[in-house]
């Protein structure tokens, strides 16, 4: 299952270590983004009822790649099976939600890296966003007034803290 979402770069966001290709050591993020968390399957506590779905794996996790692309610039790490991953989708009548988040550690303190992802949408409108609650059907999505989604990122590189991104996505 591959979750995409794409906005605008909020202020506040930053990177250490030209991650994405800025220029100076400590640089504001801004401009354009895609997050991609790709997670490879639904696991042992996959549920879904009526208007509600979820999957929450503490371990071993769902672990995949995830990919955060700044102007043009991807970054991809895999994920480890560790720290768990949750998945839900809510669909009501008059709204609808869709939530994921996935975090994972490769590796010591020194070698490895350490991913966490959010992608979160949740719709106020008169007509849902999520098609259907069973975290199988695919769907795409354009905010509209009374919306909102959020998504961060956060990236810490081998030898923490010498590279590290940080962003809230809009």
């Amino acid at each position: 299952m591959l979750i995409t979402t794409t906005g605008t770069i909020n202020s506040g966001s930053s990177e250490t270590g030209g991650l994405f290709g800025l220029p100076t050591a400590t640089t504001p993020l801004s401009g354009t983004y895609s997050l991609s968390v790709n997670y490879d399957y639904l696991g042992p506590n996959y549920f879904a009822a009526g208007s509600f779905a979820s999957d929450f794996e503490s371990f071993p996790g769902v672990p995949g790649p995830v990919t955060a692309t700044v102007n043009g610039v991807p970054l991809s790490t895999n994920l480890s099976n560790s720290l768990g991953s949750i998945l839900e989708e809510s669909l009501a009548a008059g709204y609808g939600a869709f939530y994921a988040s996935n975090n994972g550690y490769s590796g010591s303190a020194t070698t490895g890296a350490f991913v966490s992802v959010l992608q979160d949408l949740a719709c106020g409108s008169s007509n849902s966003c999520v098609p259907a609650a069973d975290l199988l059907t695919p769907f795409s999505y354009v905010l509209i007034p009374g919306d909102s989604g959020t998504d961060q990122y956060t990236f810490n590189c081998a030898g923490f803290p010498a590279c590290t991104a940080t962003a809230t996505f809009i």
